[in-house]
């Protein structure tokens, strides 16, 4: 199965604290991070583009030592 709303993110794709601050060197995209899309899982062509999307953003911002 999947987690449908993983972790939160913000809009670089880094993982948020419990505080809401981009914890340095981590990002999720796709299914494993879920705070773009908000705490549901919208399922179909948005899942895909999701992944995509963030997938791309969260590579090129971890590359780049954001």
């Amino acid at each position: 199965m999947c987690t449908h709303a993983g972790l939160e993110i913000d809009h670089n794709a880094a993982v948020l604290d419990e505080r809401g601050r981009p914890i340095p060197g981590l990002f999720a995209a796709g299914e494993a991070g879920g705070g773009v899309l908000g705490s549901r899982y919208v399922g179909g062509g948005n899942a895909v583009a999701n992944a995509l999307t963030l997938g791309r953003l969260a590579g090129q911002n971890a590359a780049s030592g954001r």
